[in-house]
């Protein structure tokens, strides 16, 4: 995993970019033109427009005990759950097996139906919330709820009677701290919608043991996942603050798990949805979900060395200087852990001096040759984009997830999703526009191959070994 250890959006978005206000425009206006359809684009791993007549029964499940658990929760399921558990099963991703312990979707979700869920949380609930998101993952979002003053005071109260002396600097210390407008979990929301699209098992896996009384996951990391340096593997863990158990001289088991007041607003997450905007209906979304709450969490948690807190959206720890959002360094760190499934390196592309974009390490085809190579291994790409003003100067940045690509007229568009854009759909950019605003992005070392720097990774461990404290 190759290090940089600053980064210069933090997840601080501006004004929405206009080159993505033009994407969403003309993909409303599309959409007038085609009555029915519930999202954009139709890609690898996502189904919601896939028609009835498209289904096939070619999909088995490896077991008679899958068959009966996928007839138990079908017979008990209505409405839009029962519609979904069908699309997963038509296409596939109920019998996918994907996971990090072998465990199927259809597995993980009889388990959060028939299993106790945390107090206060309702196992049907939790399960409609995830089929929802295994059949359309585009309805992830990282958008907060509100939560009332009543409820704020009285946790306020709680929190000063169970721990009166010591105040961590990411806890609330008033009802207005925990009324987050603007999330800094763009990197977190990220990569739960690449989980969700990609290795649908992994994502129930993940929601029934986050959502569970242990309020935890078991995930084996395999070492070169990290760094193809053990010692240097194990060094990383240990900066974040991950205890690694029962390793071998391979990989290492280790827990995730959301902060302890992630079911506090999990609880309360759902209660207030936004109201329907009437121009434009399909863009009047909820708030995020309970297990969006978890799933988001415990990926902050994990980035930020435990210090994130879900009341407030903030955080702290040795590894950057501002109190919201991941770096690309953590964010790269919390993509090798959760995906597991080979080397990622953070490729820097923009020349940043300070808060002034300079110019760029790279041209143009290089990164299109990056990303398109990484969408031909059939895996997404998290970038981080930057917007600038008249003089150059970064205002803020985003993280969003390029999904696929293709050309009109000969012209590349990348396809991408935005879990902060107000929109239940994919988004098509013109490579042109998008290019130059893309600081970084997470890339397999494999698909880099002889450009990738051996010696760069180990530099800037050391480096960063040498200006930070461990903890």
């Amino acid at each position: 995993m190759a290090i940089n250890p600053i980064s210069p959006n933090n997840c601080v978005k501006p004004e929405y970019s206009s080159i993505f206000v033009q994407a969403k425009a003309d993909s409303d206006a599309s959409k007038k033109n085609k009555p029915g359809m519930t999202q954009d684009v139709a890609f690898k791993g996502v189904f919601s427009n896939i028609l009835p007549s498209m289904f096939t029964d070619k999909y088995k499940f490896s077991s008679y005990q899958e068959k009966e658990m996928y007839k138990e929760l079908s017979a008990n399921l209505v409405g839009k759950d029962k519609a979904n558990i069908e699309i997963l099963y038509r296409t596939g991703r109920l019998q996918n097996r994907k996971s990090n312990d072998g465990s199927s979707t259809i597995q993980n979700l009889y388990n959060i139906y028939k299993k106790p869920r945390i107090q206060g949380l309702d196992a049907k609930i939790v399960l409609s919330e995830t089929l929802e998101r295994l059949a359309n993952p585009f309805v992830i979002n990282q958008k907060f709820g509100k939560i009332p003053v009543e409820l704020a005071s009285q946790v306020l109260r709680e929190k000063s009677a169970n721990n009166p002396v010591q105040v961590l600097p990411n806890e609330p210390k008033s009802p207005e701290d925990m009324r987050v407008e603007n999330s800094a979990s763009c990197v977190a929301a990220s990569i739960e919608f690449s989980l969700a699209d990609k290795k649908p098992a992994e994502f129930a896996r993940f929601i029934e043991g986050l959502s569970s009384p242990q309020m935890e996951v078991v995930q084996n990391v395999k070492f070169d996942n990290l760094n193809k340096n053990i010692v240097d593997a194990v060094h990383l863990l240990n900066m974040f603050n991950v205890k690694p158990l029962d390793s071998d001289w391979t990989s290492t088991n280790v827990k995730i798990a959301p902060d302890r007041d992630a079911i506090i607003r999990a609880r309360v997450q759902n209660t207030y949805e936004r109201k329907p905007n009437p121009a434009n209906p399909q863009d009047a979304i909820k708030p995020r979900a309970s297990v969006d709450v978890l799933l988001q969490s415990a990926f902050m948690q994990l980035g930020s060395q435990n210090t994130y807190n879900s009341l407030t959206d903030k955080r702290y720890g040795s590894l950057n200087a501002r109190d919201t959002g991941l770096t690309e360094f953590e964010k790269t760190f919390v993509e090798s852990v959760v995906g597991n499934d080979g080397e990622k390196t953070s490729v820097v592309y923009q020349n940043v001096d300070g808060d002034i974009l300079k110019g760029y390490f790279h041209p143009t085809e290089v990164v299109e040759k990056n990303i398109l190579d990484t969408l031909a291994t059939n895996r997404n790409v998290i970038i981080g984009i930057t917007e600038t003003d008249s003089n150059k100067r970064i205002i803020g940045g985003h993280e969003i997830t390029v999904i696929g690509s293709k050309k009109v007229n000969g012209e590349l568009f990348f396809i991408c999703n935005d879990t902060d854009d107000d929109h239940v759909g994919a988004l098509e950019v013109k490579a042109s526009d998008l290019i130059p605003k893309i600081h970084h992005a997470g890339i397999p070392v494999d698909v880099l191959g002889e450009q990738l720097e051996p010696d760069k990774s180990k530099e800037l461990l050391k480096q960063l070994n040498g200006n930070k404290a461990i903890v």
